[in-house]
């Protein structure tokens, strides 16, 4: 008896390009509606990840801003320990 061997056939190129974009696809929806999305734009507009240095006063020593003597209000950074409400000192001269 004569088996006939069959060719392996594989994937193309297209089939695994379309994959991979509905795969990033679905994990930016399931982002959006879990809520984690949010949470990465906030980060995002924090002072310190834009390279900016949170601080009572900018360009003071007392507060270790004295490199960074430009307030820019936009950036946000957390209240101090006991509620004192800090700006965001930056490099940026405008």
């Amino acid at each position: 008896m004569l088996f006939k061997r069959k060719k392996a056939q594989g994937l193309s190129i297209t089939v695994i390009i379309v994959a991979v974009i509905a795969l990033l696809v679905l994990v930016i929806l399931a982002l959006i509606f879990t809520g984690g999305l949010g949470k990465w734009g906030v980060k995002v507009a924090e002072c310190e990840n834009k390279g900016g240095k949170c601080g009572i006063s900018c360009a003071d020593p007392t507060y270790d801003t004295q490199d960074f003597p430009t307030a820019f209000p936009e950036w946000k950074c957390e209240d101090t320990e006991d509620g004192q409400a800090q700006v965001c000192c930056t490099k940026i001269i405008y």
